[in-house]
């Protein structure tokens, strides 16, 4: 009987063990396919990362072509636009010289209002003497002093000015 009980103990422990070895053997190829699934993800990942960026790039690059373009455009309507004042101005300044040479051809009789403009501007000036020539300068004029301006803006002997009432907002 002994003997019977050492083989049933035995065996038990065979059971056991080989248990034990089944279980491990199995909990490595759940390690394992659970190691595969996880790199398998992380790498749909990195191409969905890539993929993203890629797209981020391309979007980018899209825009920066549209503002070049957009800024491409605004300097060439700006350069037309100059171009075009540049003619304005050219046509109008052309216009302006005919008009000049047209009265000096005339006399310049006809601006009177300029002439009289022009001379008001300029600080009168003695008449020339006959003996002087036209291309020499001629004798400064004097003109009577400016009258004297009152202290503090007010004509000698005037009422003070009433005093002003100040309102504070408080």
């Amino acid at each position: 009987m002994q003997a019977l009980l050492e083989s049933a103990l035995a065996a038990k422990e065979r059971a056991q063990l080989e248990a034990i070895d089944a279980a491990r053997r199995q909990a490595s190829e759940d390690t394992a396919y659970a190691q595969a699934r996880l790199d398998e993800r992380l790498q749909a990942q990195g191409r969905e990362h890539a993929a993203s960026l890629h797209a981020q790039v391309r979007v980018h690059e899209g825009e920066l072509q549209r503002m070049r373009e957009l800024h491409a455009a605004t300097v060439g309507a700006r350069e037309r636009a100059f171009e075009a004042q540049l003619g304005e101005v050219s046509s109008l300044h052309k216009a302006q010289l005919e008009a000049y040479s047209k009265i000096e051809e005339q006399g310049g009789r006809r601006m009177v209002k300029v002439a009289v403009l022009v001379a008001s501007c300029r600080p009168p000036r003695a008449p020339q003497a006959a003996s002087e020539g036209p291309g020499r300068p001629s004798a400064p004029v004097r003109s009577d002093p400016p009258p004297p301006v009152p202290l503090r803006g007010r004509v000698p002997g005037a009422r003070p000015p009433r005093p002003r009432r100040h309102f504070r907002c408080v």
